[in-house]
């Protein structure tokens, strides 16, 4: 398994080949007015040799910071929280897109942060993990 991340508005990503559980060399940041929202899209490899479905856990919004999880269109986040979701049947070598959606509350403290960590576990070989990390910054 091996997770990337990048900004929506950014053209690569970051991590390929990165692999660790804490998100070290595979972050992305942004600094987002209060009352907005941005989106960081999180693409997980599975690097194995035969079809595999890959578990996701994500950290959950606070009171400053809501974070949500898309599949597509679908809103999976309590899913993602629980660590409950996962890209079922994945090719050898096929890659899936989770979409991780910022929003800094009106009343967020200017320079305060959040920090959301995806995890994806290989189900046939829950040794298999990577993660990545999105942080995001409120501003005026």
């Amino acid at each position: 398994v091996d997770g990337e991340i990048r900004r929506s508005s950014q053209a690569t990503y970051v991590g390929d080949g990165v692999y660790n559980t804490t998100g070290a060399g595979q972050v992305r940041t942004a600094t987002v007015r209060r009352g907005q929202s941005t989106d960081f899209l999180v693409r997980i490899r599975n690097e194995g040799n035969t079809t595999d479905s890959l578990r996701v856990k994500g950290t959950a919004g606070n009171n400053r910071f809501t974070v949500r999880y898309f599949n597509g269109s679908t809103n999976v986040t309590s899913q993602v929280v629980a660590g409950t979701f996962q890209f079922s049947n994945v090719p050898a070598d096929a890659t899936r897109t989770l979409k991780v959606r910022f929003t800094v509350a009106a009343n967020a403290t200017v320079r305060s942060s959040r920090s959301a960590l995806v995890t994806a576990t290989s189900v046939g070989d829950t040794a298999e993990k990577d993660a990545v990390k999105a942080t995001v910054t409120a501003a005026r």
